[in-house]
């Protein structure tokens, strides 16, 4: 949702490369969001509930893969956090 008077920064881009020369870098903050949509994309329709219950486990979480899930989604931001270059 956004707020009134607040845009994200998109002077930040992600990528650059491989992209038609038509189209304009990709800025981090819709590289984020896409990751973020799709970790939970995946986590929703591509793991078993077992599954979920392990991931749980494995971040200490005991049963509870509602907050794995809340926490899993932040993961690909790791990734990036420290790439992307200025526009």
């Amino acid at each position: 949702m956004k707020k009134p008077g607040y845009e994200p920064d998109q002077t930040l881009w992600e990528k650059a490369r491989r992209l038609a020369e038509v189209l304009p870098p990709y800025p981090v903050v819709r590289h984020l969001l896409d990751a973020a949509a799709m970790t939970l994309f995946l986590w929703d329709r591509g793991l078993s509930g077992n599954q979920r219950r392990c991931i749980a486990v494995a971040f200490d979480l005991g049963d509870e893969p509602e907050r794995a899930r809340t926490l899993g989604v932040h993961l690909p931001e790791l990734d990036y956090s420290g790439s992307g270059s200025s526009a």
